[in-house]
C-alpha cells in the first residue's frame, strides 16, 4: 500500500478521535506536505533516508521550522499507528535524524518603531498594553525602560504588567479579540 493511500485511512480513522481544529491541521500536514512527499513510497518499503530527503526538500523549499516539525510529529504518529495495527514492523522516523530546521531570529522593534506603535495606540483601548512597566498610563513618557536584550532565541522575559493592561487583556479574551479598538 502507498504511504499516501495509509495516511488517508489514517485520517479516517483519527477524524473520530481529535477535535475537529486538530484534524484540520492533520489534515493540512498529510494533503499538503506529507502526501506530495512522500506518497507515492509504499507503507514498507519506507526508510529514514526517504523521511530525511523529504524533509530536506521541504527545508529547501522554504517550508519554516514549525511546519517542518509539525509534518515530522504526524508522520511519526501516523506510522506509530502503523507499527500498532501491524502494517510494519518499525516506524522509520525513529531510526533517522530528521535536518535541523532553521528558526529565525526575532528583530527587536527600534526606538522609532515603538514610537509608532504607541502614537497609534494612544487612542485605542489597546493604549494601556502599551506603557512601559511599572508605571501608570497617565505618567507614560512614551519610552521603555532600556533591558538587556536576550542572549540567546529561546530566552524569554517575565512581563510585569499594570492593572489596566490586564483589564484590557481580560476584554479581549471574553470578547474573543474583538475589543473596541480591533482596527490597531
Amino acid at each position: 500500500m502507498p504511504l499516501g493511500d495509509y495516511l488517508e485511512q489514517w485520517l479516517a480513522t483519527v477524524k473520530t478521535r481529535v477535535r475537529p481544529s486538530t484534524y484540520e491541521m492533520y489534515e493540512v500536514m498529510v494533503m499538503v506536505h506529507l502526501t506530495p512527499a512522500l506518497g507515492h513510497v509504499r507503507l514498507g518499503k519506507l526508510t529514514p533516508e526517504d523521511i530525511e530527503k523529504a524533509y530536506a526538500a521541504m527545508q529547501t523549499a522554504g517550508k519554516s521550522a514549525s511546519v517542518i516539525e509539525h509534518a515530522l510529529l504526524r508522520l511519526a504518529k501516523a506510522l506509530n499507528d502503523a507499527v500498532r495495527r501491524q502494517h510494519i514492523y518499525r516506524n522509520p522516523c525513529h531510526a533517522g535524524s530528521p535536518p535541523h530546521p532553521f528558526r529565525r531570529e526575532l528583530a527587536p522593534i527600534e526606538s522609532r518603531g515603538i514610537q509608532r506603535l504607541l502614537a497609534a495606540a494612544h487612542e485605542t483601548d489597546y493604549y494601556a498594553l502599551c506603557t512601559p512597566p511599572y508605571t501608570r498610563a497617565s505618567d507614560a513618557t512614551n519610552s521603555w525602560p532600556s533591558y538587556q536584550e536576550p542572549k540567546t532565541a529561546k530566552a524569554r522575559w517575565l512581563v510585569a504588567l499594570t492593572p489596566s493592561s490586564v483589564g484590557v487583556l481580560r476584554g479581549l479574551w471574553t470578547t474573543g479579540g474583538r475589543g473596541a479598538a480591533a482596527g490597531l
